[in-house]
């Protein structure tokens, strides 16, 4: 599963199975017959010409087949998600009643206190680390048939992985139908495409260093600020309105 479960691993899991993703099929699917109705198959020569059929054929055998398993496993998920839940709810609670009645119980009778807050312990971290595996195993079984059926059918290219799956093979054909001048041109406009990516992405990443940068800035001018004010101690009012001044035209710097 490639999504993440952090940082509340269970609670993310347990989203994760009830999700319905099949929309993200049904895209990659229409992608796939969108790319196909731009193959010229008159310019296709031998067995590529029945390929267009062929791969129409399997995108909408995987994405049927997908809708199917998904919508016979969804009550049994749901259930399974639900009931899972309700056993997290009362591991935690239980844990936090056992470590309340535990702590009351060590100023009296410590032996047994002291039992409950390894059983408490126990329910916290133990039971939690299991219930975050059946959470985690049940969002694996739920995404499966999501999971593989977008492996199918694949994905267009982009910056840093070429086109994969039954789209892959669809936009192979496209490619192949076309004239040596058209192929030429839509080779061009991909590698335009690219590198306007690719300079995008570059952007982003300076903007986002930026902001790091400024915010490592702000956080260390505001705790020079504190300590400032402790050493200054107590200001007039004349004094403490020439401060609010130069602070807010410093802080105008920073965007904030």
């Amino acid at each position: 599963m490639a999504r993440t479960t952090k940082p509340n691993q269970f609670k993310d899991a347990i989203a994760i199975a009830k999700q319905d993703r099949r929309a993200e099929v049904h895209a990659a699917y229409a992608q796939v017959i969108q790319c196909l109705q731009g193959v010229n198959t008159v310019n296709l020569k031998g067995p590529d010409a029945a390929r267009p059929q062929q791969i129409n054929a399997q995108a909408t055998q995987a994405a049927q087949s997908c809708d199917q398993q998904v919508m016979s496993m969804a009550p049994a998920i749901i259930a399974k998600a639900n009931n899972l839940g309700h056993i997290n709810l009362f591991r935690i609670l239980g844990g936090i009643l056992l470590a309340i009645i535990g702590i009351v119980l060590l100023f009296s009778v410590w032996q047994l206190g002291l039992v409950l807050l390894v059983i408490a312990l126990i329910a916290v971290l133990v039971l939690g680390g299991v219930a975050r595996t059946q959470a985690h195993n049940l969002a694996m079984q739920a995404s499966a048939p999501i999971e593989n059926a977008l492996a199918t059918l694949g994905q267009p290219e982009t910056l840093h992985a070429p086109a994969s799956g039954l789209y892959g093979q669809a936009d192979a054909l496209f490619l192949a139908s076309l004239d040596a001048q058209s192929q030429q041109t839509e080779m061009m406009r991909r590698q335009m495409n690219k590198q306007s990516q690719q300079y995008n992405e570059q952007m982003a990443a300076m903007q986002q260093q930026m902001q790091q940068q400024m915010a490592v800035t702000k956080a260390a001018l505001d705790e020079s600020r504190a300590q400032t004010d402790m050493l200054r101690g107590p200001q007039g009012f004349i004094g403490s309105m020439v401060t609010t001044h130069d602070r807010i035209k410093q802080d105008q710097k920073f965007g904030s």
